[in-house]
Formats: structure tokens, sequence, C-alpha cells
């Protein structure tokens, strides 16, 4: 173990372990030898290692491509291309205590960090009860909308094995992306929208966006002759429109459905055709990652496309990396815990969604390979976290080496 936590801490401060590049790291990553880490001659197979196999040996997949002459996967962190609010000219120290000074509160994503597809990331429940120990606050900030935030806690307790009343996650922790279609909504019907939606998702967003209607939802129009009028409603499904009773679908949501909704996205696409209905979404993701590497269909993103193409319509993503997303974590997580985003860590999977919403916040980030980015992936984005690691459990060793110090 003490070897492994050598090399790995070696690494860290050579390569990815997250520092700008420099043309000194360059050179000493190119002098790595046999010296530094194990021979891993019969590991190379057609530029693919098991993760598996480098547990054995000691090491992270980035150390080991390092030495498999694979350094073309290796992208250092810290420089960032393109987006807001960065502290483009501060120096990264790359060490592990880095990483222990910053976390004074978390702001994780679940799906790849703390899960994936209803399976545990290893580690994930006992870094959770580490920060409960501690008394780090933390937040959750998904794109998930299938279920209700009292859904997702359930599952997440259960998943992660948390059964104390002291650790386990309640509701008012997560914000999720049906939360933020809520939200919207909401924020419309106070300025006098009276349109109705239709709806193409589960339990969460279909949640949401009721919650969000309940409101409004006697407030009947009245008619000429005093009578009452149609009401703004929120259609799911196979719920039939009626004029009568019903203001006009002049909303599309769309959110994640692993189901087929063949005539549910039949409907959605005659709304946008016949009534000039607007389309929002809840995620910009095509497809999800199973925990033994299968895709998951099922996510926004093919949907809303085929609507843009065939119809020529536009569309709105509602969940991150929109920054309204960002700012509900902050009534969360700040406001609650006197704290600002110098003093937090955004941990996320995903470069496009939970990365961007880091940089684009000015707020330090976090990349996990647990997930749907790989180095592959890394190298070619010009979106760059501050910090790698495999996933939440290395994390989780950092911090504790930096309590060690």
């Amino acid at each position: 173990l003490q070897h492994r936590t050598d090399l790995v801490t070696h690494h860290n401060e050579i390569s990815l372990g997250l520092g700008p590049a420099t043309p000194t790291h360059q050179t000493q990553t190119q002098q790595m030898s046999a010296e530094d880490v194990p021979d891993l001659s019969g590991l190379k197979t057609k530029g693919t290692v098991s993760s598996v196999d480098l547990w054995r040996h000691g090491l992270t997949k980035t150390t080991a491509a390092l030495r498999l002459g694979l350094d073309h996967l290796v992208t250092p962190t810290g420089q960032v291309v393109g987006g807001g609010r960065f502290s483009a000219g501060t120096k990264r120290t790359p060490t592990q205590a880095r990483v222990h000074e910053l976390a004074r509160g978390f702001l994780f994503d679940m799906d790849g960090v703390l899960q994936r597809c209803g399976v545990a990331i290893p580690g994930a429940g006992d870094f959770i009860r580490y920060l409960r120990k501690k008394k780090i606050p933390f937040a959750l900030l998904t794109n998930e909308c299938r279920y209700t935030n009292e859904q997702l806690a359930t599952k997440l307790n259960t998943l992660l094995e948390l059964t104390s009343d002291e650790v386990i996650l309640q509701p008012d922790q997560i914000y999720s992306a049906a939360c933020s279609a809520g939200d919207f909504f909401k924020r419309l019907l106070r300025h006098h929208f009276r349109g109705s939606v239709y709806c193409i998702g589960e339990d969460g967003l279909q949640s949401a966006l009721r919650d969000a209607y309940a409101s409004v939802g006697s407030e009947a129009e009245q008619s000429v002759d005093g009578e009452a009028g149609p009401v703004p409603t929120v259609l799911c499904g196979a719920d039939a429109f009626d004029a009568e009773s019903m203001t006009p679908v002049e909303f599309v949501c769309i959110g994640s459905v692993h189901a087929d909704n063949t005539r549910d996205i039949e409907r959605a696409a005659e709304y946008v055709r016949s009534n000039a209905a607007r389309v929002v979404y809840t995620c910009p993701d095509y497809f999800d990652i199973y925990s033994d590497g299968r895709l998951a269909f099922g996510m926004p993103m093919p949907v809303v496309e085929l609507l843009e193409r065939v119809l020529g319509c536009a569309s709105y993503g509602l969940g991150k990396p929109n920054p309204h997303m960002v700012r509900m974590a902050a009534d969360i997580l700040l406001k609650r815990h006197h704290l600002d985003w110098t003093n937090v860590l955004f941990v996320g999977d995903s470069l496009n969604t939970d990365i961007r919403s880091a940089v684009e916040n000015g707020i330090s980030s976090v990349l996990v390979l647990s997930g749907t980015t790989s180095l592959e992936k890394l190298a070619k984005s010009a979106i760059r976290p501050d910090y790698v690691f495999e996933s939440v459990h290395e994390l989780h060793l950092a911090l504790q080496e930096g309590d060690q110090e």
C-alpha cells in the first residue's frame, strides 16, 4: 500500500495530478523508467489496460499510460481554453494537500460519481460517511430527472448503504434537472404565462411540473359570459388535450424516459408543428452507460435533435450547464453553510456539463474517470478540470493524506 501511495503521489507531482503544463513536467514524464513503476510490458494490448491489472500493480490508468508509452493520452490540467470566469493566472500547486485545503464543501454530480445506472461507485459510501464525520457540507447537483428528490435520496441511501440518521442523504441536499424545469415554469407562471405544457418524462419531471402548475390550476380564465374558461395544464403521455378546459400547449418539455415512448414523441411533434410549441429539455446527453459498459438510451438529446431537424424548431436546456443550476446549488450549499465558491470543489464525470459548469462559474473542479469521460476524451477537450482522480475513492484518499499532514 505504501508503494502504491508513493507511486501515485510521485505521479501527481509530475503530470496529471493536476498542475499547469511546463517543459519541466514534460521532461520528467518522458524520463519515467522501470525504476519508477513496475514492469507492465505484459499488460499492453491494443493501447488498453485492465483496471484490475493496474490495481494489482499499484497504479492508476494514467500512471500506467505513461509507463506504456501512451503519454499522448495524458493531458496536464490547469489550462482552460474557452468558457467564462476563470482564475487563468493562478498557478495551482499539484499536491494532495492542495485538494485538502480547498475542501470545505463539495458539490457532487450523481451519475458516474456516486453511482452508475443503479450500481454504487466503489468507495462512494465511505466518502459520504467521511464527509459527515468531518462535518464537511455537500450538495448534489444532477441532471437526473426521472425521480423526485425523495426518491433519489432513498435510492442513494440504499445503494451507498447509508443507514444512520447522522449520515443519510436528505432530499433538500439535492437539486436536479427536474427541479430546474419546475423552477423554469414557476417563473413563467409568476409573469402571467398561462399556456399548457406537454411533458415527455417520468415521475420526477412530471411531479416537478405539476407542482409548478398547482399554484395556477384553479385560476380559470373568465369567458365573456362569466363562465369558467380553460386553465393551464400539464399533459403527459397519452393525456388527451381538451380545448374547452385547457389552454393551448405552448411548451414541450423533454426529459429522460427509459422505456418505449415513440407515440409520446409523435404527440410532442404535433404540438410543435400545429401550435408552434417551444421545446425545452432537462439534459444535453445522448446516452447513459450501465455499470457493465453497455449503452443506455432514453436520454433527451436524440428526441430534441429529431424535432429540430424535422420541424426546424429551436430548443433550450434547463439542466447543467445552465447557470440556474449553479445558482440554486449556491442556495443549498453556500448560504446554509456560510461558504463561497473558493472553498468548494465541484466533483463530476462529464466535461460538457459538470466541469463546464464549474469553469464558467469560477469553481474549482475535480474530474473523476468513473463515468462518461476517458483520458482520450480529456486529451481532446478544450475544457480542463483542475484535478483528475480515478474515482471518489482516490479523492477520499487524497483528503485523508491531507488530514495527516
